[in-house]
């Protein structure tokens, strides 16, 4: 099944490589480098599924998805997380995380992920 995916992380780095692992399955319909630019990229593009980091510049992804999911609840929001920031995740469940990968992650878990949500 396909999904258009918008990929939201910091670093440009991350960005990339998680490009490169989705554009493989999905179309990546495209990218924002922080909470702030995600909320206005997902309104104005409607992605099926938002890839997103937790800890960002202006707006952190919790944040981000708590008002993407007000706005646009179909929107499915996975996060790619490190593990020292596990203990923030019931925060991100509790705004509408629909799922989670824990950093570093290997590039089938990626796909898994998102797979598991649409």
């Amino acid at each position: 099944m396909g999904a258009d995916v918008l990929i939201v992380d910091d670093s440009e780095l991350m960005r990339g490589m998680l490009r490169e692992i989705v554009s493989d399955r999905f179309t990546v319909v495209d990218e924002a480098e922080n909470g702030k630019e995600a909320v206005e990229k997902v309104l104005a593009a409607s992605p099926t599924v938002v890839l997103m980091d937790m800890v960002m510049p202006e707006v952190d992804g919790v944040e981000a998805t708590g008002v993407i999911k007000r706005r646009k609840p179909e929107i499915q929001i996975v996060f790619c997380t490190s593990v020292d920031q596990q203990s923030r995740m019931r925060d991100a469940i509790d705004a509408g995380a629909d799922g989670y990968v824990l950093k570093p992650f290997e590039e089938e878990m990626i796909v898994e992920a998102i797979e598991d949500v649409i």
